[in-house]
């Protein structure tokens, strides 16, 4: 199933996902959840666009079975 996508916190231009449990580094958020960095965008409009059309291609369904992999560009 495909995640859902989210602007970081810290830096609104980077597009991630969150997942349960610690990074392969052992890195985690203080809940015991890590983020995985998907995209660096120019501007914080074209970041949120990102994460609008990826979690809109979720809930029609097709983005069904994409998998998302490490961005460490």
């Amino acid at each position: 199933m495909a995640e859902r996508w989210h602007l970081n916190g810290f830096n609104m231009s980077e597009v991630i996902v969150i997942r349960d449990g610690p990074d392969p580094q052992g890195r985690r958020y203080l809940d015991g959840r890590h983020q995985i960095s998907i995209a660096r965008c120019d501007t914080v409009e074209q970041a949120r666009e990102l994460c609008d059309q990826h979690n809109s291609e979720i809930v029609s369904g097709s983005a069904v079975g994409k998998s998302v992999e490490r961005n460490d560009g």
